[in-house]
């Protein structure tokens, strides 16, 4: 694979017609698992960006687990640096696991990267279940539907999915 992306990496910098192509197509650029990416590919996005800033990475420097293989997560540490005028959202609060767990995992990271806060209350967890897809979607839209009756504004409200194969049904319930 690294031999792939460095006769891609000589061919856009030998090529300036071919990179042009490339970066008059692609605007904005998205990394997620921000913390694996290794040198020779974070080489290759240089070249994507050139000069310009459009990127979007999402990533935990804790969570890097393929330094084995190269991975750099101090190229996540540092993004703030390389891009100053970047707007950093650090999730330090969990929305699915109890104070308690929040804590306990807080303890295992130790006094290293982000503390987490949990959002529950203590010893509340809900667990919704729904017979499917469209009934889970249809609760959804319900609890975002009462949520903007009672006054949040609806930029106020974000929907998280596990995958991004989850996002269009939810873009069109929505």
């Amino acid at each position: 694979f690294d031999d792939v992306l460095l006769l891609l990496l000589g061919l856009l910098e030998s090529r300036p017609d071919l990179l042009q192509q490339v970066r008059s197509r692609y605007q904005w650029f998205t990394v997620d698992e921000y913390q694996d990416v290794t040198p020779l590919q974070q080489a290759l996005l240089d070249v994507w960006l050139g000069e310009r800033s459009e990127i979007c990475v999402v990533g935990d420097a804790q969570q890097s687990i393929y330094e084995f293989a190269g991975a750099a997560p101090e190229l996540l540490r540092d993004f703030g640096r390389r891009f100053p005028t970047a707007t950093i959202i650090e999730l330090d609060r969990s929305y699915r696991c109890a104070p308690e767990i929040a804590e306990f995992a807080n303890q295992v990271a130790g006094a290293t990267g982000l503390r987490m806060h949990s959002s529950l209350p203590a010893g509340e967890v809900v667990l919704q279940e729904h017979v499917d897809a469209i009934a889970e979607l249809k609760s959804m839209v319900g609890e975002i539907r009462q949520l903007i009756d009672n006054g949040v504004a609806p930029q106020e409200i974000a929907v998280l999915t596990r995958i991004g194969a989850q996002l269009e049904p939810i873009e069109r319930a929505l």
